[in-house]
């Protein structure tokens, strides 16, 4: 099977890459800069550019693209050309791959959004089903919806590529190199001695769901493999033409936790693993203007229907072995 997947050197894309080649497919992955990472070899190009993107999945001729390629922070919130450069990218970016798995006859695609997208304004637990959702968010937010929605207007009129859309909650685990996020960046403090960061006010208090990157990677081959079995599942055969289909699911987990409750369980877990005991956190106040959702409850049945089991792995049964693999990484 050949695989194409967008972001490939990310947390995710680097993950299902690995995936993928346990199974003895053969990954190639999208990247801003071309060589080889594990088993993918890596073309180099701007998903803006749509001339490049179609040139690399006409020559890959895959059977899936996994497209997780994102811009997710903003350097300068205020600077024109940074939100010219998240739109660009993750809407225009994601139009191009979509339109360039179509004119290369892609068997099955699967656009790897978020459930931040779901806004202030959505009914707890958020589903994945209803169109009223998607308002009030940041500018990363909203362009993963709008990239959403373009996946699945183009789910309802393609008769030989079958989308799957995927709304992830907060991924954790090793080989996660992002340190702004809390686990990734708490272990690290927690490694280098340094006190760990806690948000104050609503960002703080806010419950959100975490699910392991193994548990992630097994939601997404299962949609890939949903999606290879028939270019028009039923569910898109009730949509009229040019509507929205519901080919979207929450990729989400039952293990909430606010901000201070992970550093909490980060913390300890680095004390009963390496032994190292930690300050006590700062805390500080949320960045003025920043978006935050409010609490995350995602409704995950339609998962567990296609699934038939889904029960993820919990933070504290999975941060030993994350732990381990950062303590590692980050004296080498």
């Amino acid at each position: 099977m050949r695989v194409v997947i967008s972001g490939a050197t990310g947390f995710i894309g680097n993950a299902l890459g690995a995936a993928h080649d346990l199974r003895g497919d053969y990954p190639t992955g999208i990247a801003t800069r071309s060589g080889v990472l594990g088993p993918m070899q890596l073309d180099g190009l701007d998903i803006r550019d749509a001339r490049a993107v179609d040139a690399c999945i006409a020559q890959a001729r895959p059977d899936i693209i996994y497209h997780c390629a994102a811009l997710s922070t903003l350097k300068d919130p205020r600077n024109l050309n940074n939100i010219e450069e998240m739109i660009q990218t993750n809407v225009i970016g994601t139009l191009n791959i979509l339109m360039a798995a179509r004119r290369s006859n892609v068997k099955a695609f699967v656009f790897v959004s978020s459930d931040k997208q779901y806004g202030t304004h959505a009914s707890l637990p958020v589903n994945d089903i209803s169109d009223d959702t998607f308002a009030n968010g940041g500018l990363y937010e909203m362009t993963k919806a709008w990239g959403d929605q373009l996946a699945r207007l183009l789910a309802g009129v393609s008769d030989d590529m079958s989308i799957r859309v995927a709304r992830l909650v907060n991924v954790h685990g090793p080989r996660d190199l992002n340190f702004s996020r809390i686990i990734p960046g708490t272990i690290k403090r927690c490694i280098d001695g340094t006190p760990a960061r806690v948000t104050a006010g609503p960002a703080g208090a806010a419950l959100r769901e975490y699910i392991h990157i193994s548990d992630v990677t097994n939601a997404l081959l299962a949609l890939a493999d949903d999606a290879l079995k028939a270019t028009r599942p039923a569910d898109l055969e009730a949509a009229p033409s040019g509507m929205l289909v519901p080919v979207a699911y929450n990729i989400g987990s039952p293990h909430r936790h606010t901000a201070s409750d992970v550093v909490s369980l980060v913390r300890k877990s680095v004390s009963e693993t390496l032994g190292i005991e930690t300050p006590e956190p700062d805390v500080a106040a949320s960045p003025a203007g920043a978006f935050e959702p409010r609490d995350q409850t995602t409704d995950t049945s339609r998962l567990r229907s296609l699934l038939g089991h889904w029960e993820p792995k919990s933070i504290a049964e999975t941060l030993p072995a994350t732990i381990g693999w950062y303590a590692s990484a980050l004296v080498d």
